[in-house]
Protein backbone atom coordinates (compact mmCIF):
# COMPACT_ATOMS: atom_id res chain seq x y z
CA UNK A 1 0.00 0.00 0.00
CA UNK A 2 2.47 2.50 1.23
CA UNK A 3 4.90 1.54 -1.55
CA UNK A 4 2.19 1.84 -4.50
CA UNK A 5 0.94 5.10 -3.16
CA UNK A 6 0.70 8.01 -5.14
CA UNK A 7 1.01 5.48 -8.28
CA UNK A 8 -1.02 5.30 -11.43
CA UNK A 9 -3.73 3.34 -11.62
CA UNK A 10 -2.89 -0.29 -13.14
CA UNK A 11 -6.27 0.29 -14.70
CA UNK A 12 -6.63 2.30 -18.42
CA UNK A 13 -8.13 5.70 -18.09
CA UNK A 14 -10.50 5.92 -20.55
CA UNK A 15 -11.31 9.11 -22.46
CA UNK A 16 -14.96 10.24 -22.28
CA UNK A 17 -16.77 13.53 -23.43
CA UNK A 18 -17.07 16.27 -20.56
CA UNK A 19 -14.73 14.30 -18.25
CA UNK A 20 -15.84 16.01 -15.05
CA UNK A 21 -13.08 14.04 -12.53
CA UNK A 22 -12.96 16.74 -9.46
CA UNK A 23 -10.49 14.33 -7.77
CA UNK A 24 -9.53 11.12 -7.20
CA UNK A 25 -10.05 9.11 -3.60
CA UNK A 26 -7.31 6.32 -3.16
CA UNK A 27 -9.19 3.94 -1.08
CA UNK A 28 -7.97 0.80 0.70
CA UNK A 29 -10.47 -2.25 -0.18
CA UNK A 30 -10.33 -6.03 0.12
CA UNK A 31 -13.52 -7.16 -1.09
CA UNK A 32 -13.82 -11.13 0.11
CA UNK A 33 -17.05 -13.36 -1.85
CA UNK A 34 -18.58 -13.87 1.28
CA UNK A 35 -18.15 -13.52 5.29
CA UNK A 36 -18.80 -17.06 5.60
CA UNK A 37 -15.56 -18.19 7.24
CA UNK A 38 -15.09 -14.75 9.53
CA UNK A 39 -15.53 -14.44 13.17
CA UNK A 40 -14.49 -12.20 15.42
CA UNK A 41 -13.94 -11.75 19.06
CA UNK A 42 -13.15 -10.01 22.41
CA UNK A 43 -9.94 -9.49 23.09
CA UNK A 44 -10.54 -9.13 26.29
CA UNK A 45 -12.73 -12.60 26.20
CA UNK A 46 -12.32 -14.55 22.93
CA UNK A 47 -14.33 -17.42 24.22
CA UNK A 48 -16.68 -16.54 22.15
CA UNK A 49 -16.29 -16.17 18.53
CA UNK A 50 -19.49 -14.46 16.23
CA UNK A 51 -19.61 -14.86 12.74
CA UNK A 52 -19.19 -11.64 11.48
CA UNK A 53 -22.57 -10.17 8.78
CA UNK A 54 -21.76 -6.68 8.11
CA UNK A 55 -18.94 -4.78 6.25
CA UNK A 56 -15.75 -3.86 8.99
CA UNK A 57 -12.74 -1.77 8.77
CA UNK A 58 -9.41 -3.42 10.03
CA UNK A 59 -7.01 -1.35 11.48
CA UNK A 60 -2.96 -1.63 10.03
CA UNK A 61 -0.18 0.02 11.81
CA UNK A 62 2.45 -0.26 9.21
CA UNK A 63 6.05 0.29 10.27
CA UNK A 64 9.01 0.69 7.26
CA UNK A 65 12.30 2.13 6.16
CA UNK A 66 11.29 5.24 3.54
CA UNK A 67 13.65 6.21 0.84
CA UNK A 68 16.19 7.77 3.30
CA UNK A 69 16.45 4.39 5.33
CA UNK A 70 14.37 6.77 8.48
CA UNK A 71 11.80 4.83 10.44
CA UNK A 72 8.84 5.66 9.17
CA UNK A 73 5.16 4.64 10.92
CA UNK A 74 1.69 5.02 9.75
CA UNK A 75 -1.69 4.37 10.71
CA UNK A 76 -4.79 2.70 7.91
CA UNK A 77 -7.92 1.57 7.64
CA UNK A 78 -8.64 -0.85 5.71
CA UNK A 79 -12.18 -1.78 4.75
CA UNK A 80 -12.99 -4.97 4.48
CA UNK A 81 -16.37 -5.78 2.20
CA UNK A 82 -18.30 -8.99 1.48
CA UNK A 83 -19.50 -8.83 -2.04
CA UNK A 84 -23.16 -9.51 -0.80
CA UNK A 85 -22.41 -5.92 0.95
CA UNK A 86 -21.30 -4.38 -1.82
CA UNK A 87 -24.32 -2.31 -2.59
CA UNK A 88 -24.47 -1.17 0.90
CA UNK A 89 -20.80 0.02 0.96
CA UNK A 90 -21.08 1.76 -2.34
CA UNK A 91 -24.21 3.59 -0.78
CA UNK A 92 -22.51 4.96 2.06
CA UNK A 93 -19.66 5.99 0.12
CA UNK A 94 -21.50 8.06 -2.09
CA UNK A 95 -23.25 9.61 0.87
CA UNK A 96 -19.50 10.52 2.34
CA UNK A 97 -18.33 11.85 -1.28
CA UNK A 98 -21.92 14.19 -1.08
CA UNK A 99 -20.97 14.99 2.59
CA UNK A 100 -17.30 16.17 1.58
CA UNK A 101 -18.30 17.82 -1.65
CA UNK A 102 -20.82 19.87 0.59
CA UNK A 103 -17.86 20.73 2.13
CA UNK A 104 -15.26 21.54 0.27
Amino acid sequence: MVYLRRQESILPVEPRRNNNILATIELPLILCNSFEKFYRVEMEDATNPEQIQDNFQLEVNYAYLDHNKNNRNEFFLIDIVSFECIDNFLSQLEKDIEVIRQVI
